[in-house]
C-alpha cells in the first residue's frame, strides 16, 4: 500500500523507488493501482490510501552488473505496459 497526494487512474502503472539496507543500493518496482481509497489528513486535506501490486522488481546493483542488458529489459516492459 502507499499513501499518495494524488488519486492514480484505476491499473495505473508506475514506479516506485525503495531504499535498500545501504544507501547505494534501491529497488525499483513497477507497481499497478488496484484500488484507492479517500483519506481525510486534519487541515492538510485529502491523501490517497493506494493498494498496488507488484509487476515487476529491479535492484539497483542488478542493473549495475548486467548493465544495458538489464535497462534494456526494464525499457521494454514499460513500453509494453503503456499499451495496457
Amino acid at each position: 500500500m502507499l499513501l499518495m497526494p494524488q488519486p492514480p487512474e484505476r491499473r495505473q502503472v508506475f514506479e516506485v523507488h525503495t531504499p535498500l539496507s545501504t544507501e547505494e543500493e534501491r529497488v525499483v518496482k513497477l507497481v499497478e493501482a488496484c484500488w484507492t481509497r479517500e483519506l481525510a489528513f486534519g487541515d492538510a486535506g485529502k491523501v490517497y490510501l493506494v493498494g498496488v501490486t507488484s509487476l515487476f522488481e529491479l535492484a539497483s546493483s542488478h542493473l549495475a552488473i548486467a548493465g544495458e542488458e538489464n535497462r534494456t529489459r526494464v525499457g521494454e516492459v514499460r513500453r509494453l505496459l503503456d499499451r495496457v
